[in-house]
C-alpha cells in the first residue's frame, strides 16, 4: 500500500511539473483522490504531536503542481501580465500562507534533528516554489520590444515590475540549488533536479539582461499588499552585476558536473552558444568549450 501511494502521488506530481516545463498540456487529472493520500499530522492533533511525516514534502510538491493546474496553459498565447500578476497573488495568499511551519519559506527548523529527511524535503520543496514562480513569469522575455513601447504607462511600469521579479525568482533557484546540492553532498551528480534549474534559471538571467535598461530604476512603493511576498524584498537589491555573477557561478556549475552529466554538458555549451550571441555585459566570462572528461 505505501509504495502505491508513492507511486500514485509521484506519478501525478511529475507529470504536472514536467508538462509544464515542457509548455504541454498535462493528460494526467489535475487533483490527488483524498482517498488515497496518506493521512498527515501537519496540524496539532489532541496530542500535541504535529511532527511532520514521511510523505510531507512530496505531498506539499504534488499540492504546488496542483496550484498551478488550476490555470489555464497560456505557452502559445500573448503573455498577459495582468493574469501572470493575479496568479502570483493567488499563489502568495493560498498556497504560501497554507504552508506548515516546517516548510515555510521562513521555516520552523524544531523537528529537523529528529526528522532526518526534512532539511532536504524542505529544500527540494523551496527549490520547486521559485522554479514555478519562474515559470509564472517567463513569458514576458518573449514579449517585442514594439509591444511593450505600444502599452499604456502603467502596464510598462507592471512589465517592468514583472522582469524584475523574474530575475529575483532565477536567482532565487539558483541559491535554492546551490543550498540543495551542498546537501547532497556537493560532488558531480547527473541528478536532473539540480542540472535543470540550473539551466533554466541561468537562461532566464541572459534574457532578462538582453533589456539594455534592466533593472529600471524602481518607484517607491510596492505593488502587492498582502503579507507574504518572496520576491518583492529581492527587487530593491537586484543589480545587473549581481545576474552576471549568477550566471557566472550557474556556468561554472554546470562545467563541473558535464564530466559526469551529458545533460550538464549540453546545458553549459548551450548557455556559452547564448553569451557569445547576447548583447548583455558577460564579456569578461570565460567562455572555454566544454570537455566531457568522463566520456558519458
Amino acid at each position: 500500500m505505501r509504495s502505491h501511494i508513492q507511486f500514485v502521488v509521484l506519478t501525478k506530481l511529475y507529470h504536472s511539473m514536467l508538462s509544464r516545463q515542457l509548455d504541454r498540456i498535462p493528460f494526467l487529472p489535475a487533483t490527488l483522490d483524498p482517498d488515497i493520500l496518506p493521512r498527515m499530522h501537519l496540524a496539532p492533533t489532541p496530542n500535541g504531536d504535529n511532527t511532520p511525516e514521511t510523505f510531507s514534502g512530496r505531498l506539499l510538491l504534488a499540492r504546488l503542481a496542483g496550484f498551478w493546474r488550476r490555470f489555464p496553459e497560456t505557452s502559445t498565447a500573448e503573455y498577459d501580465a495582468i493574469a501572470a500578476e493575479e496568479r502570483y497573488e493567488q499563489f502568495c495568499s493560498e498556497f504560501l500562507a497554507s504552508l506548515p511551519g516546517a516548510f515555510a519559506l521562513e521555516p520552523d527548523e524544531q523537528w529537523d534533528e529528529t526528522s532526518r529527511h526534512l532539511p532536504l524535503q524542505r529544500q527540494m520543496l523551496h527549490t520547486a516554489i521559485f522554479e514555478s514562480l519562474c515559470q509564472n513569469y517567463r513569458g514576458l522575455i518573449f514579449c517585442e520590444m514594439n509591444q511593450i513601447q505600444n502599452v499604456p504607462a502603467y502596464k510598462k511600469a507592471l512589465l517592468s515590475s514583472q522582469k524584475k521579479a523574474l530575475a529575483v525568482a532565477a536567482l532565487k533557484v539558483l541559491d535554492e540549488i546551490s543550498k540543495l546540492h551542498a546537501m547532497l553532498g556537493g560532488s558531480q551528480t547527473r541528478f536532473p533536479g539540480i542540472v535543470l534549474p540550473t539551466f533554466e534559471a541561468a537562461v532566464l538571467l541572459i534574457a532578462v539582461c538582453e533589456d539594455a535598461e534592466f533593472p529600471a530604476v524602481s518607484v517607491e512603493g510596492s505593488l502587492h499588499t498582502h503579507k507574504i511576498d518572496p520576491l518583492g524584498a529581492g527587487t530593491w537589491y537586484l543589480s545587473r552585476e549581481r545576474c552576471v555573477q549568477a550566471t557566472r557561478d550557474a556556468l561554472a556549475r554546470l562545467r563541473i558536473l558535464a564530466e559526469v552529466s551529458a545533460m550538464a554538458e549540453e546545458g553549459a555549451d548551450a548557455l556559452i552558444r547564448l553569451l557569445n550571441d547576447g548583447n548583455c555585459q558577460f564579456s569578461h566570462v570565460n567562455l572555454v568549450p566544454i570537455v566531457n572528461l568522463s566520456g558519458s
